[in-house]
């Protein structure tokens, strides 16, 4: 095997100097790297590029080009060379800038966990009980009929499907239909006022009276929890600590104690933050998931807790119509995260002493009380319930109609799952009720 030029040195350069003699490469300000004379064979170069040059990803052999160490012809080696190598030295300052990147970073995570040393807590604790299956099923009928319709998604399925990062920016539209929805029909509270991303201004915020008090931030990712951090919360000390200066921020002067807003990754999946006003804490739930170990199938994944799923952005993808909306990818019952999205608007209620949500149906001799109605079938436009004490099964139109209506004599598969479809027959053959035709 033969090399350039008669030295046993090595010079680390790019691709473009791979041809120029010694005194030129000198000349640029490239020093040679010796060689240690006691490697007698190309096998043993090898070994020695491996433990002390693993960034050098091609060596120059004269006459037959540039060649993956590993690759290189097996050979005596001469007693004296000179070596070329290309593409290390700009890796190697990229691993080394890379090295000090991740360094300061996982300095200032520790810094900023430091700050409020946010604590995981389980959701019972910041939002109190679950809401009313049948307020929950109203509220997300609602959002279908209401805000989801006015949210396009085109623009954002077109970016997911050309593989480029959305801004935060492309969520908010989807973010506060959810919000709103969750809180609809609450007097003193609702949910717009984009923010511009300072310190005193969040994304997105919550209203009470007219005053911002329920802040939220978005964000596009956030971090996997390890070994060593099971919960997650030194890996998004700094995520958590934006939204609890947020939260902390105009908190002086007023008669609060605590305040609670929400951390979105992208528009599907949010953590609670609820900040301490004596301790100067913060409490977060629920966790951050681990991550997939290279011994890990998706399925062994540590997942997210369902509780605060609102959707599947895969779901924009799945949809072939030309323009999409939020309502075209949601399904007809109501995600498990907007269950829990409801229990914090309704626990920023009873923070703020707002007045009480009471919905009522009117029926013809009395009103009948939301505890009443269990639901029983989930559409994209109506609910179907049952009302126990009345042995009743009602449907209901979407809140536009504001109609309430006895069972419809034919269902349609493509609004409700069948299994839901036999659950209210067999309810309407048990209760013994005679099927309107109209509608």
């Amino acid at each position: 095997m033969a090399f350039l030029r008669a030295q046993r040195v090595l010079y680390i350069h790019p691709t473009s100097e791979a041809e120029l003699d010694e005194g030129v490469l000198r000349h640029k300000g490239r020093r040679g790297r010796p060689v240690p004379s006691t490697l007698p064979d190309v096998a043993g170069l090898r070994g020695w590029l491996q433990e002390e040059l693993p960034f050098v990803d091609s060596v120059l052999v004269p006459g037959d080009g540039w060649y993956n160490p590993e690759y290189l012809p097996d050979g005596p080696l001469p007693v004296s060379f000179a070596l070329h190598v290309r593409g290390s030295e700009g890796k190697r300052r990229r691993d080394e800038n890379t090295a000090v990147t991740v360094a300061r970073s996982q300095t200032k995570r520790v810094k900023d966990y430091q700050v409020y040393e946010p604590m995981l807590v389980k959701p019972d604790i910041l939002l109190g009980g679950r809401s009313s299956t049948m307020l929950v099923a109203l509220k997300w009928l609602a959002l279908l009929e209401r805000e989801a319709a006015k949210v396009d998604l085109t623009s954002l399925r077109e970016l997911r499907l050309a593989k480029v990062k959305p801004k935060e920016s492309a969520y908010y539209p989807g973010i506060l239909a959810f919000l709103r929805a969750a809180s609809i029909g609450q007097k003193g509270l609702n949910f717009g006022g984009q923010g511009y991303g300072n310190l005193k201004r969040a994304d997105l915020q919550g209203f009470i009276c007219g005053k911002p008090r329920a802040l939220s931030e978005v964000k596009t990712k956030v971090f996997y929890a390890t070994d060593k951090d099971e919960t997650g919360m030194v890996a998004n000390a700094t995520l958590i600590k934006q939204e609890a200066d947020y939260l902390k921020t105009g908190i002086e002067g007023t008669d609060e104690t605590t305040r609670l807003g929400c951390l979105f990754c992208r528009m599907d999946r949010f953590w609670i933050v609820k900040y301490l006003r004596e301790t100067d804490k913060v409490q977060v739930t629920p966790g951050f998931p681990f991550g997939q170990k290279p011994d890990e199938s998706p399925l062994q994944l540590a997942g997210f807790s369902p509780d605060f799923v609102l959707m599947k952005l895969s779901w924009l993808n799945e949809i072939s119509l030309e323009s999409i909306s939020l309502k075209d990818v949601l399904p007809p019952k109501p995600m498990p995260g907007f269950c829990t999205l409801v229990s914090y608007t309704e626990e920023l209620q009873r923070m703020y002493d707002l007045p009480v949500l009471n919905v009522r149906f009117v029926g013809p001799s009395t009103d009948i009380p939301l505890s009443d109605l269990t639901p029983v079938a989930y559409g994209k436009k109506s609910l179907v319930v049952l009302r126990r004490s009345a042995s009743n099964v009602l449907k209901i139109c979407s809140p536009s109609t504001g109609r309430l209506h006895i069972l419809l004599r034919e269902l349609q598969p493509d609004v409700f799952p069948e299994t839901m479809i036999q659950a209210v027959k067999e309810a309407v053959t048990q209760l013994d009720l005679e099927l309107l035709e109209e509608d």
